[in-house]
């Protein structure tokens, strides 16, 4: 009898924490589908004034401004795993000093992305092998 209520506990507990990992998991999914998100730094260096870097995920899908091309693409969100598929985006020349160079670190940090958090204030972070991506929703 003891060894059966220690093994339903066993039981009641795992099944609790599996339904506890379960809810947090698609939190943060749930935290930033649906939204545009604003780049504030890339790789430890604060976006260039006056270009626009954004970011808004819907079913399965990241679409944005990369600072001055369009690009878009398949993602993957598992908790707080984050994999951006092959990513498309328009060809333009832009001027401005350091925008294309910009653009180009963005999309590299995306395609390294591995993970997110949101910390206080509400400030998203995508952290990969590129160096993190700060966001704040617009």
């Amino acid at each position: 009898m003891r060894t059966t209520l220690i093994a339903m506990a066993g039981c009641l507990t795992l099944t609790l924490a599996a339904c506890e990992t379960s809810a947090s998991s698609s939190g943060f999914a749930d935290d930033i589908r649906g939204r545009t998100w604003g780049a504030e730094a890339i790789g430890g260096k604060d976006v260039i004034e006056g270009t626009r870097v954004t970011l808004s995920i819907n079913e399965g899908k990241v679409s944005g401004k990369a600072g001055c091309n369009a690009y878009g693409g398949p993602v993957e969100i598992n908790g707080d795993r984050v994999k951006f598929g092959n990513l498309f985006s328009t060809k333009m020349a832009c001027l401005g000093d350091g925008v294309m160079e910009q653009e180009q670190r963005y999309l590299n940090a995306l395609q390294g992305v591995t993970r997110g958090e949101m910390r206080t204030g509400g400030i998203l972070v995508l952290k990969g092998s590129a160096g993190d991506i700060e966001f704040r929703a617009e």
